[in-house]
């Protein structure tokens, strides 16, 4: 696990940011994401997205997702049977959470998932209360890795389960391959904006030890910006393998995802251009050629 080099005083504020900004965090037309496209979530997404759902469905149980957002994957385990609460550090988001939920389970209300704010940084978990434990893209912002990973072990009861679906990042030679496809291609940011981006070109590169190393000296950038993004990064996985019994693990998405939601071509040439890259990525693993920079882990609490 990386140092963590920030101060309790200078954490209170970049914890307030991270809050606010994932509270503000809308669809951005200059700046798509995987998930903004149905054809490219289910090219993507959808086929890891079902079968995190099918494993945490077929646990049963009590069931804790960390980082939940707007609500979407705990409403989605609800619908299941299973009892769920979510956790987040964004107070707009959980409000968002429960509203949906409230109108999901208009007529079941005793099935709806119970959402409540908290820091995962610096959260207590009550003992031996969940039988399943459930993070999907959020342990990459989680600056106190190795201690909420103790956390989670205290909370699960015996036998319990921990399952991941995480970004633990590309590594510097795929980095520099990303931002340099990003600046020379066609993109929904104009060229002229790019350029100012360039700017911000040291801190992507960084890896998680050089990230928190700069949030302990410097500013964390501006509030349209999330100062714990990519935080936690291939530690991550040395981080659960300390704690639990990793039973399944299962790489995906190596380099060309980061392209395909960014790139502007032709409507026509779209899904040809996206399973391309689809198909590269697949490549890349099969081929043992790069490590994927998502994962997703089945990890089993140790007797």
């Amino acid at each position: 696990m990386t140092d963590n080099p920030i101060s309790p005083a200078r954490y209170g504020g970049l914890a307030e940011q991270e809050a606010r900004f994932w509270g503000n965090v809308r669809r951005r037309s200059d700046n798509p994401q995987l998930w903004d496209d149905p054809i490219l979530f289910d090219l993507f997404l959808r086929p890891q997205w079902e079968y995190l759902i099918q494993v945490v469905a077929n646990l049963q149980g009590d069931v804790l997702e960390l980082g939940c957002g707007e609500g979407h994957l705990a409403i989605e385990l609800a619908r299941r049977g299973l009892r769920v609460k979510g956790i987040d550090i964004s107070a707009e988001r959980i409000a968002r959470a429960k509203a949906r939920a409230t109108e999901e389970f208009l007529q079941h209300p005793a099935q709806a998932p119970e959402f409540v704010v908290a820091d995962l940084n610096t959260i207590t978990l009550p003992l031996s209360s969940y039988d399943v434990i459930v993070a999907h893209d959020a342990l990459h912002h989680i600056l106190n890795l190795d201690r909420l990973m103790v956390e989670i072990s205290v909370a699960l009861k015996d036998k319990g389960r921990l399952i991941v679906y995480d970004y633990v990042g590309m590594g510097s030679f795929r980095k520099l391959a990303a931002a340099f496809s990003y600046a020379i291609l066609p993109t929904y940011q104009s060229y002229s904006v790019k350029l100012k981006l360039s700017r911000r070109f040291g801190r992507f590169m960084k890896d998680e030890q050089g990230k928190r190393d700069e949030l302990a000296k410097v500013p964390a950038g501006p509030e349209s910006e999330s100062p714990f993004e990519e935080i936690s990064q291939s530690s991550i996985i040395h981080s659960i393998e300390k704690n639990f019994r990793i039973e399944e693990m299962k790489e995906d998405h190596p380099f060309f995802f980061y392209l395909a939601p960014k790139v502007r071509c032709p409507g026509a040439i779209k899904p040809l251009f996206w399973k391309t890259l689809r198909a590269l990525d697949k490549t890349l693993l099969a081929m043992r050629l790069s490590r994927g920079a998502y994962v997703y882990i089945n990890a089993a609490k140790r007797s």
